[in-house]
């Protein structure tokens, strides 16, 4: 080997253990934000990977709403018509502009990390979209059954991606949030 192919070997070790330290305490650092700032609320399913609906090992995605607002959290039925409100649009043709730029979302399955749904779309409430990594051990027989996950988020736009589990809270008390957002 070449005395030049030894640095350059060292190099990309050097990087890839730079990249490796430097995840986690990006990981360190979000899990800190998501315990002292995170906010329990309910994501309602818009849409699944279909391989939820059946047993398996691997978590997937799925696109959910949730919200922040109490009065839209506590609303009988608003936030259950409003996920199928949005998933209609995968196949039915929006009733304006502010439908328009939820219907990419939906049928194109892309979308900012998240996204504030319109309020015409919304019903004036404070209401946001998301991708979210199913966690199997979370659900009930590890089957997506229900059109509710419990997430864990942080209040504001700018909040990032909610997770489905708390950090720091064990999996067993997964049950218990599932119990109480229902």
């Amino acid at each position: 080997m070449e005395p030049y192919q030894f640095v350059l070997v060292g190099l990309l070790v050097a990087l890839a253990a730079v990249g490796l330290l430097s995840s986690r305490a990006g990981r360190r650092r979000a899990d800190r934000l998501y315990a002292e700032r995170g906010v329990d609320v309910v994501g309602w399913v818009v849409q699944a990977n279909g391989g939820l609906g059946r047993p398996g090992r691997d978590d997937l995605p799925a696109f959910v709403l949730f919200t922040f607002d109490p009065r839209a959290a506590d609303a009988p039925g608003l936030m259950s018509r409003l996920a199928n409100r949005l998933a209609e649009l995968k196949t039915r043709e929006p009733a304006g502009p502010a439908e328009v730029e939820v219907a990419k979302w939906v049928r194109d399955e892309w979308f900012p990390l998240r996204a504030k749904v319109p309020p015409e779309v919304a019903g004036g409430y404070e209401v946001y979209y998301c991708l979210v990594m199913v966690v199997r051990k979370l659900l009930p027989g590890g089957v997506l059954s229900q059109p509710t996950v419990p997430l864990r988020a942080v209040p504001g736009d700018a909040g990032g991606v909610p997770r489905m589990a708390a950090p720091g809270r064990p999996a067993d008390d997964a049950d218990d949030l599932i119990a109480r957002i229902r």
